[in-house]
């Protein structure tokens, strides 16, 4: 991934699991299976440490979930608003628009989102 000049931060909690991810894509459509274990601990002081920060600095395209915290869903589409970079969200799945407090947050930052994506399913929830 690297040597297309992907980066990737990954924060490490050794007391749970890494989650995992399937896409599959066909014809213009996706599908998504997530398993997000480690990922719900994820921190905003991890985006605050130095490396991370300087990371998020030099990004072009920054993708975020609303899955990730409301602090760290707000910093990200903060920090590329202030940097110009461009904030790629995903809707993830009918549940998180059908959760009040998750769609009050896609709603929040929906302005600074330059690219939103999802299936018809997603789209129509």
């Amino acid at each position: 991934v690297r040597s297309e000049g992907v980066h990737c931060a990954f924060a490490v909690n050794p007391d749970l699991p890494t989650g995992c991810c399937a896409v599959l894509t066909r014809r213009g459509e996706r599908a998504m299976c997530t398993e997000l274990k480690a990922a719900r601990s994820y921190r905003v002081e991890h985006l605050l440490e130095p490396s991370t920060s300087e990371l998020l600095a030099r990004a072009h395209v920054v993708y975020c979930a609303v899955l990730f915290t409301p602090a760290v869903v707000r910093l990200v589409a903060a920090r590329t608003e202030e940097l110009g970079s461009m904030l790629v969200v995903s809707l993830t799945a009918p549940f998180v628009v059908r959760d009040a407090e998750r769609k009050a947050l896609l709603l929040e930052v929906l302005p600074r989102v330059d690219f939103l994506f999802g299936n018809e399913r997603e789209a129509l929830t």
